[in-house]
């Protein structure tokens, strides 16, 4: 798990989960569809990820992978993808400056308002694969840490509408 400002004025933390062993993928636009396809490309071609869940942000998609697979597969897999056009090249660069991945699980405070957290759609079975690492798991306890109580939702969603 990271923590970091969110960049703005106020000092606000971000909470992030952050790995170097299983696929995690950001997709920055797209519809439902366009990310279970990914899912499922990524599922078929690297059968040893394992299952994935999909999460909506108030941007995109998150795609969060079961198995242990290693940093050094993950981007290849990641180079794989952005050499096809599903993910954009930035991609391949922030990977390899960060040296890890890592996805938002908070809500987060900009400018134009209050982004919530990632909003866990489905989980999608990998039929090429058998095996279960667990590490959704591990990545589902970090996110549910960060989830708002519906009392402080109803709070927030009535100040962005303010």
């Amino acid at each position: 798990m990271t923590c970091s400002k969110n960049g703005t004025a106020d000092s606000r933390l971000v909470a992030g989960y952050t790995t170097r062993e299983h696929l995690l993928l950001d997709l920055d636009a797209g519809s439902r569809g366009d990310a279970e396809w990914l899912a499922n490309y990524v599922m078929k071609n690297y059968p040893e990820v394992g299952d994935c869940i999909l999460l909506k942000t108030s941007r995109g998609w998150h795609l969060v992978f079961d198995n242990r697979i290693g940093y050094n597969k993950a981007c290849t897999i990641i180079e794989h993808l952005a050499e096809q056009g599903y993910l954009e090249p930035n991609y391949v660069r922030i990977r390899k400056f960060r040296v890890d991945m890592t996805l938002r699980v908070s809500g987060r405070w900009e400018t134009t308002g209050y982004r919530p957290p990632p909003k866990l759609i489905c989980r999608i079975h990998n039929p090429w694969n058998r095996r279960h690492d667990g590490l959704i798991k591990t990545y589902l306890a970090v996110w549910t840490a960060f989830q708002l109580p519906p009392v402080l939702r109803t709070e927030v969603e009535t100040h962005n509408h303010h």
